[in-house]
């Protein structure tokens, strides 16, 4: 078989290899991890950065949404009332509005309220409505809700009432 010599030498011819290979893979990669650690520490510093820019905008937004909460606020418009079907016409200037309503029935359980909001002059394009049917009065009478708008011009609101004994109606446009 092999003597201790040649197992000694093949040993150790293992070890340089296995090192030379190492050392030759280390010296080729080097190149590359350099690359990757400068890359990484380049992308880490510009998500600093953006952390810091988010941080400093946020600040901002929350700033200016102080200030323009404090100078706008919710303005009667209109107010309007009554117990059976009506069209009620309103020009709103802001651009977010809100139709407040409240409704008393006369017998719950036939009772039927709706409220529809058209653009001026389209009637059979509605762009907001709320609907109270038999079993809502059931439950809560009077009944109440609110319909928020975005948008501002000539508006026509038309209400539907059956069994209705007393509807009112706020409508108040945020300025």
């Amino acid at each position: 078989m092999f003597e201790r010599k040649q197992i000694e030498v093949l040993i150790l011819v293992g070890l340089l290899s296995g090192f030379f290979g190492y050392f030759l893979s280390y010296i080729t990669l080097q190149p590359e991890i350099s690359r990757l650690r400068q890359n990484y520490e380049a992308l880490n510093a510009t998500y600093q950065q953006l952390s810091e820019q988010s941080s400093a905008l946020e600040t901002r937004v929350n700033e200016l949404s102080e200030e323009v909460f404090k100078t706008r606020s919710w303005t009667v418009i209109k107010t309007h009332s009554g117990s059976g079907d009506d069209e009620i016409g309103v020009y709103v200037r802001g651009e977010v509005w809100r139709i407040t309503w409240t409704a008393t029935a006369e017998q719950p359980m036939f009772a039927m309220f709706c409220v529809m909001v058209y653009p001026l002059g389209e009637s059979d394009k509605f762009i907001a409505y709320s609907v109270a049917f038999p079993r809502d009065f059931s439950l809560i009478n009077p009944q109440a809700d609110v319909i928020y708008i975005v948008g501002h011009g000539y508006y026509t609101i038309k209400v539907l009432a059956a069994n209705i004994q007393e509807w009112n109606i706020l409508v108040e446009s945020y300025q």
